[in-house]
């Protein structure tokens, strides 16, 4: 695995301990020792797959939902740390996504206009981060919103607006308003149409 470019703000430790309940019928606590180089991802379904969540059902997608929300954060803020006033952490999160390249960003203004108008899903970003890859960029918000659906890699936006740094990945994902195909072929004819 190649290694990341990115060194944490802080010492980063080999584990944390997770305790996930169940929140239909009796509770169950499962002790989860969280592997802080791994995906997210990975990390969710060894979790779900101990604690014998279903996929689909209401409850895996709250605990997923719990689980991206804290842990995105934590993992974002070890990488980037949380200062928004440090231009050198605005700079580390432009270069990591592949954005300014040969340009010297001397603010942070100048950092957030090159971050202005890519869409990136921040469990991607964070995820990628760890693998030393770069994350998927999106062309607008409304391509991100899709992937976010399809992939239930969702993040609160109350959890982002205490850092400035991760409020600038914030986006409205509303409900989905197509379901299947018939509702896509049936936008895509009317989109198709003569006048």
């Amino acid at each position: 695995m190649p290694e990341s470019p990115l060194k944490p703000t802080v010492p980063v430790q080999a584990t944390t301990l997770v305790v996930a309940k169940t929140h239909v019928g009796v509770p169950s606590p499962v002790a989860f020792e969280r592997n802080l180089s791994a995906s997210l991802v990975s990390e969710f379904r060894r979790l779900a797959i101990l604690s014998k969540w279903k996929k689909k059902t209401p409850e895996y997608k709250a605990e997923r939902s719990r689980f991206f929300a804290e842990h995105a954060t934590e993992d974002f803020e070890r990488l980037f740390g949380k200062n928004d006033q440090d231009v050198d952490l605005w700079r580390k999160l432009v270069r990591h996504l592949g954005l300014g390249e040969g340009q010297l960003l001397r603010s942070i203004p100048e950092c957030q206009e090159a971050l202005r108008g890519h869409f990136v899903n921040l469990v991607d970003l964070v995820d990628s981060c760890k693998a030393g890859t770069k994350p998927r960029i999106f062309k607008s918000s409304k391509d991100l919103a899709k992937y976010i659906h399809r992939t239930g890699k969702a993040y609160p936006r109350e959890k982002a607006k205490s850092n400035h740094l991760l409020r600038e990945f914030l986006i409205y994902v509303g409900p989905r308003k197509w379901r299947g195909k018939k509702g896509r072929r049936g936008r895509k004819a009317a989109a198709t149409k003569a006048p």
